[in-house]
Protein backbone atom coordinates (compact mmCIF):
# COMPACT_ATOMS: atom_id res chain seq x y z
CA UNK A 1 0.00 0.00 0.00
CA UNK A 2 3.03 2.65 0.44
CA UNK A 3 4.54 1.76 -2.40
CA UNK A 4 1.26 2.63 -4.18
CA UNK A 5 0.83 5.48 -2.09
CA UNK A 6 4.74 6.78 -2.95
CA UNK A 7 3.55 6.09 -7.02
CA UNK A 8 0.01 7.78 -6.67
CA UNK A 9 1.91 10.68 -5.56
CA UNK A 10 4.48 10.73 -7.92
CA UNK A 11 2.51 10.90 -10.66
CA UNK A 12 1.03 13.66 -9.40
CA UNK A 13 3.60 15.77 -8.77
CA UNK A 14 5.47 15.03 -12.54
CA UNK A 15 6.14 17.72 -14.70
CA UNK A 16 2.68 19.31 -16.54
CA UNK A 17 3.36 19.47 -20.45
CA UNK A 18 4.81 22.82 -21.25
CA UNK A 19 2.69 25.78 -22.25
CA UNK A 20 3.48 28.43 -24.26
CA UNK A 21 3.53 32.01 -23.43
CA UNK A 22 4.62 34.93 -25.74
CA UNK A 23 5.38 38.15 -24.72
CA UNK A 24 6.03 42.00 -26.79
CA UNK A 25 6.84 45.18 -26.29
CA UNK A 26 6.81 48.26 -28.61
CA UNK A 27 7.76 51.71 -27.67
CA UNK A 28 5.01 53.70 -29.57
CA UNK A 29 6.13 57.10 -29.69
CA UNK A 30 3.60 59.07 -27.83
CA UNK A 31 2.76 62.67 -28.81
CA UNK A 32 5.05 65.56 -27.52
CA UNK A 33 7.93 62.68 -26.37
CA UNK A 34 10.56 63.49 -29.05
CA UNK A 35 11.62 66.52 -31.33
CA UNK A 36 12.58 65.39 -34.60
CA UNK A 37 14.01 67.60 -36.91
CA UNK A 38 12.84 70.93 -34.97
CA UNK A 39 9.44 69.33 -35.14
CA UNK A 40 7.16 67.46 -31.87
CA UNK A 41 7.16 63.83 -33.15
CA UNK A 42 4.15 61.40 -33.04
CA UNK A 43 2.99 58.11 -34.21
CA UNK A 44 -0.27 57.77 -35.89
CA UNK A 45 -2.76 56.11 -33.86
CA UNK A 46 -4.50 54.08 -36.54
CA UNK A 47 -1.05 52.98 -38.40
CA UNK A 48 -0.13 51.57 -35.03
CA UNK A 49 -3.47 49.75 -34.18
CA UNK A 50 -2.63 47.95 -37.82
CA UNK A 51 0.88 46.87 -36.61
CA UNK A 52 -0.33 45.37 -33.28
CA UNK A 53 -3.33 43.54 -35.31
CA UNK A 54 -0.71 41.86 -37.90
CA UNK A 55 1.96 41.19 -35.85
CA UNK A 56 0.36 40.66 -32.07
CA UNK A 57 -1.82 37.76 -32.58
CA UNK A 58 -0.49 35.66 -30.48
CA UNK A 59 0.66 37.40 -27.75
CA UNK A 60 -0.33 36.98 -23.97
CA UNK A 61 1.25 39.66 -22.02
CA UNK A 62 1.71 43.00 -23.38
CA UNK A 63 4.14 46.02 -22.66
CA UNK A 64 3.79 49.51 -24.34
CA UNK A 65 5.93 52.66 -23.49
CA UNK A 66 5.15 55.90 -25.09
CA UNK A 67 1.27 55.56 -24.93
CA UNK A 68 -0.66 58.79 -25.38
CA UNK A 69 -3.87 58.02 -22.58
CA UNK A 70 -6.48 58.29 -25.18
CA UNK A 71 -5.08 55.88 -27.34
CA UNK A 72 -5.62 53.10 -24.70
CA UNK A 73 -9.32 52.42 -26.11
CA UNK A 74 -8.09 51.26 -29.34
CA UNK A 75 -5.10 49.64 -28.56
CA UNK A 76 -6.88 47.00 -25.95
CA UNK A 77 -9.11 46.98 -29.60
CA UNK A 78 -6.49 46.40 -31.80
CA UNK A 79 -4.76 43.43 -29.34
CA UNK A 80 -8.45 41.76 -29.06
CA UNK A 81 -8.81 42.28 -33.02
CA UNK A 82 -5.29 40.63 -33.53
CA UNK A 83 -5.68 37.90 -31.05
CA UNK A 84 -9.76 36.71 -31.40
CA UNK A 85 -9.24 36.62 -27.50
CA UNK A 86 -9.99 39.22 -24.48
CA UNK A 87 -7.55 41.62 -23.41
CA UNK A 88 -7.33 43.71 -20.25
CA UNK A 89 -5.82 46.75 -20.67
CA UNK A 90 -3.81 49.13 -17.79
CA UNK A 91 -2.12 52.30 -18.19
CA UNK A 92 0.36 53.89 -15.67
CA UNK A 93 -1.60 56.66 -13.38
CA UNK A 94 1.13 59.24 -13.96
CA UNK A 95 3.33 60.28 -17.18
CA UNK A 96 1.33 62.75 -18.81
CA UNK A 97 1.16 61.77 -22.58
CA UNK A 98 3.58 59.79 -22.44
CA UNK A 99 2.50 56.55 -20.39
CA UNK A 100 3.39 52.92 -19.79
CA UNK A 101 0.82 50.57 -20.57
CA UNK A 102 0.69 46.71 -19.53
CA UNK A 103 -2.19 44.14 -20.79
CA UNK A 104 -2.97 40.28 -20.82
CA UNK A 105 -5.11 38.08 -22.45
CA UNK A 106 -8.02 38.05 -19.80
CA UNK A 107 -9.32 35.02 -21.35
CA UNK A 108 -6.37 33.04 -20.04
CA UNK A 109 -5.11 35.06 -17.21
CA UNK A 110 -6.08 36.09 -14.16
CA UNK A 111 -4.95 39.80 -12.40
CA UNK A 112 -4.07 39.27 -8.50
CA UNK A 113 -2.69 42.99 -8.56
CA UNK A 114 -1.28 45.64 -10.88
CA UNK A 115 0.25 48.79 -9.66
CA UNK A 116 3.48 50.76 -10.40
CA UNK A 117 6.83 50.10 -8.46
CA UNK A 118 7.12 54.24 -7.57
CA UNK A 119 10.96 53.71 -6.13
CA UNK A 120 11.65 53.89 -10.10
CA UNK A 121 10.88 56.99 -10.75
CA UNK A 122 12.92 58.78 -8.07
CA UNK A 123 13.54 61.68 -7.01
CA UNK A 124 16.99 61.00 -7.72
CA UNK A 125 19.96 63.06 -6.52
CA UNK A 126 21.80 64.27 -9.51
CA UNK A 127 24.20 67.53 -9.71
CA UNK A 128 22.68 68.61 -6.86
CA UNK A 129 19.21 68.78 -8.19
CA UNK A 130 16.49 65.97 -7.45
CA UNK A 131 15.31 64.28 -10.53
CA UNK A 132 11.99 62.25 -11.31
CA UNK A 133 11.20 60.12 -13.98
CA UNK A 134 8.78 56.97 -15.47
CA UNK A 135 8.27 54.46 -12.51
CA UNK A 136 8.07 50.74 -13.83
CA UNK A 137 4.59 49.31 -14.09
CA UNK A 138 3.99 45.24 -12.98
CA UNK A 139 1.16 42.92 -13.38
CA UNK A 140 0.67 39.47 -11.16
CA UNK A 141 -0.72 37.09 -13.19
CA UNK A 142 -2.32 33.48 -12.60
CA UNK A 143 -2.58 31.40 -15.75
CA UNK A 144 -6.25 29.80 -15.94
CA UNK A 145 -4.79 26.70 -16.50
CA UNK A 146 -1.39 26.41 -13.84
CA UNK A 147 -0.85 27.61 -10.80
CA UNK A 148 1.92 29.60 -9.75
CA UNK A 149 1.51 33.35 -10.42
CA UNK A 150 3.92 35.44 -12.85
CA UNK A 151 4.89 39.25 -12.28
CA UNK A 152 5.41 40.90 -15.44
CA UNK A 153 6.95 44.37 -15.31
CA UNK A 154 7.03 47.20 -17.91
CA UNK A 155 10.06 49.57 -17.97
CA UNK A 156 10.85 53.03 -19.70
CA UNK A 157 14.07 53.71 -17.88
CA UNK A 158 15.52 57.42 -18.02
CA UNK A 159 17.19 58.63 -21.37
CA UNK A 160 17.64 61.94 -20.21
CA UNK A 161 20.86 64.07 -21.25
CA UNK A 162 24.41 62.23 -21.87
CA UNK A 163 25.61 63.84 -18.47
CA UNK A 164 23.34 62.14 -15.74
CA UNK A 165 21.24 59.83 -18.05
CA UNK A 166 23.61 56.86 -17.54
CA UNK A 167 24.07 57.51 -13.70
CA UNK A 168 20.06 57.57 -13.36
CA UNK A 169 19.65 54.26 -15.11
CA UNK A 170 22.38 52.46 -13.34
CA UNK A 171 20.49 53.59 -10.27
CA UNK A 172 16.92 52.36 -11.73
CA UNK A 173 18.67 48.99 -12.48
CA UNK A 174 20.24 48.80 -8.97
CA UNK A 175 16.69 49.61 -7.42
CA UNK A 176 15.27 46.81 -10.00
CA UNK A 177 18.07 44.12 -8.50
CA UNK A 178 16.59 45.04 -4.78
CA UNK A 179 13.15 44.86 -5.97
CA UNK A 180 13.42 41.65 -6.72
CA UNK A 181 14.75 40.65 -2.74
CA UNK A 182 11.06 41.06 -2.45
CA UNK A 183 9.81 38.21 -5.35
CA UNK A 184 9.53 35.21 -5.26
CA UNK A 185 7.30 34.51 -8.88
CA UNK A 186 9.02 33.88 -12.29
CA UNK A 187 9.86 37.42 -13.51
CA UNK A 188 9.60 38.52 -17.31
CA UNK A 189 10.86 42.31 -17.45
CA UNK A 190 10.51 43.77 -20.67
CA UNK A 191 10.95 47.68 -21.98
CA UNK A 192 12.83 50.41 -23.47
CA UNK A 193 15.77 50.22 -21.34
CA UNK A 194 17.72 52.83 -23.08
CA UNK A 195 20.73 50.65 -22.33
CA UNK A 196 22.33 51.82 -25.65
CA UNK A 197 24.20 48.07 -26.11
CA UNK A 198 25.50 48.33 -29.58
CA UNK A 199 25.43 45.56 -31.67
CA UNK A 200 28.35 44.85 -32.63
CA UNK A 201 30.65 46.08 -29.33
CA UNK A 202 28.22 45.16 -26.71
CA UNK A 203 27.94 47.04 -23.89
CA UNK A 204 30.25 50.07 -23.73
CA UNK A 205 29.77 52.36 -20.75
CA UNK A 206 28.09 50.54 -17.87
CA UNK A 207 25.10 52.59 -18.36
CA UNK A 208 22.82 49.70 -17.06
CA UNK A 209 22.91 46.17 -18.76
CA UNK A 210 26.03 45.20 -16.92
CA UNK A 211 24.41 46.63 -13.64
CA UNK A 212 20.64 44.78 -13.88
CA UNK A 213 22.56 41.70 -15.33
CA UNK A 214 25.51 41.11 -12.65
CA UNK A 215 25.77 37.53 -11.78
CA UNK A 216 23.12 36.84 -13.78
CA UNK A 217 20.16 38.10 -11.79
CA UNK A 218 18.04 38.89 -14.54
CA UNK A 219 18.70 37.09 -17.70
CA UNK A 220 18.22 38.66 -21.58
CA UNK A 221 16.38 36.76 -23.79
CA UNK A 222 19.25 37.45 -26.35
CA UNK A 223 17.91 38.45 -30.14
CA UNK A 224 19.60 36.32 -32.68
CA UNK A 225 22.63 37.24 -34.11
CA UNK A 226 23.70 38.76 -35.93
CA UNK A 227 21.98 41.53 -33.50
CA UNK A 228 19.06 44.62 -35.08
CA UNK A 229 19.45 47.80 -33.98
CA UNK A 230 15.83 48.09 -32.04
CA UNK A 231 15.68 52.13 -32.63
CA UNK A 232 16.32 53.68 -35.60
CA UNK A 233 14.74 56.25 -38.28
CA UNK A 234 14.38 56.66 -42.30
CA UNK A 235 16.55 58.18 -44.80
CA UNK A 236 15.37 58.35 -48.69
CA UNK A 237 12.84 55.82 -47.22
CA UNK A 238 15.31 53.31 -45.99
CA UNK A 239 15.32 52.44 -42.25
CA UNK A 240 18.79 54.04 -40.82
CA UNK A 241 20.30 53.52 -37.84
CA UNK A 242 22.33 56.58 -36.67
CA UNK A 243 23.50 54.56 -33.22
CA UNK A 244 23.39 51.03 -34.00
CA UNK A 245 22.02 50.64 -30.67
CA UNK A 246 19.58 48.43 -28.43
CA UNK A 247 17.25 49.69 -26.56
CA UNK A 248 14.38 47.36 -25.35
CA UNK A 249 14.88 44.84 -24.39
CA UNK A 250 13.26 40.93 -22.72
CA UNK A 251 14.88 40.20 -19.33
CA UNK A 252 13.51 37.20 -17.30
CA UNK A 253 14.83 36.12 -13.21
CA UNK A 254 14.04 33.78 -10.66
CA UNK A 255 12.84 30.36 -12.30
CA UNK A 256 11.68 32.24 -15.32
CA UNK A 257 15.39 31.80 -16.34
CA UNK A 258 15.19 28.10 -16.50
CA UNK A 259 11.98 28.19 -19.16
CA UNK A 260 13.21 27.12 -22.73
CA UNK A 261 13.07 30.76 -24.50
CA UNK A 262 13.21 32.16 -28.03
CA UNK A 263 13.29 35.98 -28.93
CA UNK A 264 13.10 38.15 -31.82
CA UNK A 265 13.17 42.10 -32.92
CA UNK A 266 10.58 42.45 -35.49
CA UNK A 267 11.49 43.68 -38.63
CA UNK A 268 10.18 44.79 -42.20
CA UNK A 269 11.25 46.53 -44.95
CA UNK A 270 9.37 49.50 -44.03
CA UNK A 271 10.73 49.68 -40.62
CA UNK A 272 9.54 53.14 -39.56
CA UNK A 273 7.83 54.34 -42.45
CA UNK A 274 6.41 56.62 -43.06
CA UNK A 275 8.02 58.28 -40.59
CA UNK A 276 5.06 60.58 -39.29
CA UNK A 277 2.76 57.41 -39.07
CA UNK A 278 4.79 55.55 -37.09
CA UNK A 279 7.20 54.70 -34.46
CA UNK A 280 10.42 55.29 -34.16
CA UNK A 281 11.22 51.67 -32.21
CA UNK A 282 10.77 48.11 -33.55
CA UNK A 283 8.86 45.97 -31.35
CA UNK A 284 10.45 43.16 -29.62
CA UNK A 285 9.02 39.61 -28.91
CA UNK A 286 9.68 36.25 -26.70
CA UNK A 287 8.35 32.77 -26.50
CA UNK A 288 8.43 30.77 -23.79
CA UNK A 289 7.90 26.97 -22.76
CA UNK A 290 6.86 27.03 -19.06
CA UNK A 291 7.00 23.34 -17.40
CA UNK A 292 5.15 23.02 -13.70
CA UNK A 293 6.69 20.37 -11.76
CA UNK A 294 3.51 21.51 -8.58
CA UNK A 295 1.50 18.36 -8.05
CA UNK A 296 -1.65 18.72 -10.32
CA UNK A 297 -4.19 18.93 -7.93
CA UNK A 298 -2.30 22.12 -6.29
CA UNK A 299 -5.19 24.22 -5.28
CA UNK A 300 -5.29 27.24 -7.56
CA UNK A 301 -5.44 29.98 -4.75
Amino acid sequence: MRIFLGLLFLSLTLAAPARPLQVMFWNLESPGHDVHEGEKKTADLDFLCRRIEQDFGQADLVGFAEVEPEWAPALEKALEKASGGDFEFHLSPTGGHDRLAVAWRADRYNCLEWDILPVLGGPFRIDAKDLTFRPSLYARLRSKEAPGPITFVVNHLARSTPSYGPAVRRKQANLLRQWLDHVGDPVVCVGDFNFDYHIHKGDQDDAGFSVLTRGDLYKWVRYPDPLVPTEGETRNGQPHFPYESILDFIFVANEARNWKASSQVLTRPDDFSPEDQNSDHRPVRADFEITTSVPRNFPNR
